[in-house]
């Protein structure tokens, strides 16, 4: 199955990567995912929101604590997922992705 992880932080000030998670998750967590590509998000200053075609600057307001970081993985199931996010500092929601 392939899940979306979304973590929220309350600091909106962390570099962006492409390689690797926020913080380690716990040792052995990789074997419960075949797949996994983590990516730190810039500050929410750096965003462009669209709503109903008209572009603002910045983030859409309202969210605190802020998302900071997106990883798009193929898991065996929840459970797998949530052994594998448990140790990241912040708030992580897991989603189901589905085929579009």
């Amino acid at each position: 199955m392939r899940f979306v992880v979304l973590g929220y932080d309350e600091v909106d000030e962390r570099p962006a990567t492409s390689t690797a998670p926020p913080e380690e998750p716990a040792p052995g967590a990789g074997a419960r995912a075949s797949s996994a590509l983590w990516a730190a998000l810039s500050p929410s200053s750096a965003a462009t929101t669209v709503r109903d075609g008209v572009l603002t600057p910045g983030a859409w307001p309202g969210t605190d604590p802020r998302l900071s970081s997106v990883c798009v993985l193929d898991a065996r199931d929840l459970d797998a997922v949530v052994d594998l996010v448990r140790g990241l500092p912040g708030v992580v929601e897991i989603r189901p992705a589905e085929a579009r």
